[in-house]
Formats: C-alpha cells, sequence, structure tokens
C-alpha cells in the first residue's frame, strides 16, 4: 500500500493502524534495545503520516521461535495496547490477560474464512 492508501484508511472511524517494526527482522534475535528501536521508530514513522499515535503491533515473525516472553515483556514495557503473534488462531475472552501475544489469522490471497468457521464447529467441507 502506498502511504496516500494508508492515510485514506486511517481515516476511517472503524480503522486502526498498528505498527510492526521499522526492518522486519526476527527479535528473538536483536538486543532488547533493538527490539525497543524497531518498534518504537517504526511506529513514529506511521504516527507522522497519519496523525494518530499508534497503539497495536504485529510481530514481524511471530512463531514461537521468533518471539517469546522477552519480547512480550518489552510491548508491555512499550504500553501498547495489543500485539499479535504468528500463532494462528482466533480470540477468545479468556486472551483479556495476555493483549501482549494474541494469535492471529493471516490473510492471503487462498485465505477462506467459511473453512476456518467450519473447522471451528467440526464441519468437513469437500
Amino acid at each position: 500500500m502506498s502511504w496516500d492508501h494508508i492515510i485514506e484508511i486511517s481515516k476511517d472511524e472503524i480503522c486502526t493502524i498498528g505498527g510492526h517494526t521499522k526492518n522486519h527482522l526476527v527479535l528473538s534475535k536483536l538486543r532488547e534495545s533493538e527490539v525497543i528501536e524497531e518498534i518504537v521508530d517504526a511506529n513514529k514513522i506511521i504516527e507522522s503520516k497519519i496523525g494518530k499515535k499508534v497503539e497495536h503491533f504485529a510481530y514481524p515473525f511471530g512463531g514461537k521461535d521468533e518471539v517469546g516472553e522477552r519480547e512480550f515483556a518489552i510491548v508491555k514495557k512499550l504500553n501498547l495496547k495489543t500485539a499479535t503473534t504468528g500463532r494462528h488462531g482466533v480470540i477468545y475472552k479468556e486472551h483479556k490477560n495476555y493483549l501482549e501475544c494474541l494469535p492471529r489469522i493471516m490473510l492471503t490471497e487462498d485465505f477462506d474464512l467459511l473453512n476456518i468457521i467450519n473447522r471451528k464447529k467440526n464441519i468437513i467441507t469437500v
């Protein structure tokens, strides 16, 4: 997306623009100060473009080998409201105490919401 597109959709009250990182690196491989810099610097860029505070975050590589307790603690320390991992899943009320490590569903070209709903209901489709 272009900045013009991002700025335009950020004006919609039902849209929230979240942060990612500046360089899309594996955070578990970085020193704590580098992780903070990656997140804070990226958020500053976004905030300067959209004129709103960035309060939500998505880990660039959010699997168990790429993010863990240290990264979750950093996100909490940065006062971000929520952060999504790369761990597949939907959000339930039980996640309310784990807002720094929420699961997510990646939207890809072959994304099929109906298939996800049916799997949740244990319905097999052919």
